[in-house]
């Protein structure tokens, strides 16, 4: 049994309505806002999903935990990025985030928190010393595939799987999320290649 610690990114805690689930079944799963504080210690797997990926990164940049995994995240925001934060609150921002506008499921990023998804520097990424699996998504057109790619480049200590998902990997695929990150959580040494 594992501890895991969910950092979720637009949706809140709703990002991880699929995958938490299956994840408790074995492990003790806590969820934590991108904005609140995390307690991950070195017995923790630290699983973040677009900002929370950003967020995650950063702590484990600060705070050794067990295993990292970082999912649709980004190490600078894109164009899209920022200008979806801007347009948080409207209805084509919640259509795109499958969030409907007067869900009380509505996105947590907005223009506030650009400073906080900003927040992880390239020269951040060589201080994260906890074994690392970056999850891109090949179609994702928020934090887009290569900014993954560039999260697993700039960790020493990582390994890169790629989804044919968009960036909602955790709707699209939670099977196949839940899958990597349990393997992973269990022998963060060893993932199996995946593409596509």
């Amino acid at each position: 049994m594992s501890a895991f610690v969910l950092v979720p990114g637009f949706g809140g805690a709703a990002d991880f309505d699929f995958v938490a689930p299956m994840l408790a079944r074995a492990n003790e799963v806590s969820i934590v806002e991108a904005t609140a504080p995390i307690h991950a210690g070195p017995e923790t797997v630290l699983v973040g999903y677009s900002l929370g990926a950003v967020v995650a990164a950063a702590h484990a940049a600060e705070h050794p935990v067990a295993a990292l995994v970082l999912i649709c995240g980004w190490a600078q925001p894109t164009a899209r990025l920022v200008d979806w934060a801007e347009h948080a609150g409207d209805a084509a921002f919640a259509r795109h985030t499958m969030v409907g506008p007067d869900s009380d499921r509505a996105p947590i990023l907005d223009v506030e928190l650009l400073p906080l998804a900003q927040t992880l520097q390239l020269a951040r990424l060589g201080e994260i010393g906890s074994p690392t699996l970056v999850i891109g998504a090949t179609f994702d057109l928020v934090a887009t595939a290569h900014q993954s790619r560039l999260l697993h480049g700039g960790i020493a200590d990582s390994r890169y799987v790629e989804l044919a998902t968009g960036h909602a990997a955790l709707v699209e695929r939670p099977a196949e999320v839940l899958s990597l990150v349990s393997e992973f959580a269990a022998h963060p040494s060893v993932v199996r290649a995946v593409t596509g």
